[in-house]
């Protein structure tokens, strides 16, 4: 094992270290062929561009088809957070609008007996009849 860079290394990845992210499309030194179509892969930008790389070398091509199905695996499970996320705040609306129903009926349920106060006494205030309407329903 050989320290690269302050990291320890082994000989598999030691070639693979010295590669620079833009040398390999510009490289002049004499690599394995196989390593350039691996650094190929990690830089390539598009499917077209890692299909190709596919066709060339088996080993890439099962990556490539792993790399696919990882892929798809994310989308979906991208597609059920979004779906699952679209259920909770369905949820938090309909909870939300409830409690503000049951809110908007406790104060018309305290305003029908406070006016029934109020008839039946009238030195009684508003404020007063509420306050024995909120301690009778509570």
């Amino acid at each position: 094992m050989k320290l690269f860079g302050g990291y320890a290394t082994s000989s598999k990845t030691e070639g693979f270290a010295r590669l620079g992210y833009e040398q390999v499309k510009y490289s002049v030194t004499k690599e394995p062929e196989e390593l350039f179509e691996w650094a190929k892969l990690f830089k390539a930008t598009t499917w077209e561009e890692i299909r190709m790389l596919a066709e060339k070398n088996e080993y890439i091509a099962d990556t490539v088809v792993t790399l696919r199905k990882l892929t798809a695996d994310e989308k979906i499970r991208m597609q059920c957070q979004a779906r699952e996320d679209y259920e909770h705040d369905r949820a938090t609306l309909l909870r939300q609008g409830r409690e503000e129903g049951r809110e908007e009926e406790r104060k018309n349920n305290i305003k029908k007996p406070a006016t029934s106060y109020r008839k039946q006494d009238p030195s009684i205030t508003e404020e007063e009849a509420m306050e024995m309407a909120r301690a009778i329903l509570e």
